[in-house]
């Protein structure tokens, strides 16, 4: 999250502006950022739906068909969560590019979101996993000056050859090296 963050600088002083009053030296006040922060919300939820590359099996319960072909009762067939993040008729004409107001200006592409799995299977670990991703950004632009060092870095590439359960790993050559000053802000 914090990679997407610097590669779009603007969103450090949205997210400070978002974040800043549920942020002091002794607390943190969790419920202002999970539940007040609707632009932090989006940017979490557009990051989970770029890096998605894991996959839901399901059993055919009948025989259907799909495209002309005939999957038969009794098989399985595997969903992969990454061809369904870059649908055009559900994302619109750019679903690759990072947009970090999508969810805010269609909050009902949530539902699509399927980073977490879908249905049954649905990861029971969900809203502890973008909450802590919604505080860590909050608690980091608040707290640090953050940029990339040195500047000019590429921004890192998904390693598409490696399957893995969740979010796709980025290439190990790629890795982002940032900078943290501490801000010398009156909280």
């Amino acid at each position: 999250m914090i990679v997407y963050i610097l590669f779009n600088p603007a969103l450090i002083g949205t997210i400070r502006q978002e974040t800043s009053i549920a942020i002091s030296r002794e607390a943190v006040d969790i419920d202002h950022i999970t539940q007040r922060c609707p632009m932090l919300r989006s940017i979490a939820e557009e990051i989970l739906r770029l890096t998605a590359y894991s996959a839901s099996t399901r059993y055919i319960s009948s025989d259907t068909i799909i495209g002309g072909k005939t999957l038969r009762k009794g098989n399985r067939i595997m969903m992969p969560f990454r061809q369904i993040h870059r649908d055009m008729a559900i994302w619109g004409d750019k679903p690759q590019d990072f947009d970090p107001q999508r969810f805010l200006k269609n909050p009902k592409l949530k539902r699509f979101n399927m980073a977490f799995g879908g249905g049954a299977t649905q990861c029971p670990g969900q809203h502890l996993a973008v909450y802590s991703m919604m505080l860590f950004a909050a608690i980091v632009v608040n707290k640090f000056d953050v940029q990339l060092d040195p500047p000019g870095q590429k921004f890192p590439e998904q390693d598409l050859g490696e399957l893995v359960l969740g979010l796709a790993e980025v290439k190990k050559s790629m890795d982002v090296m940032v900078k943290l000053v501490p801000r010398n802000v009156q909280v």
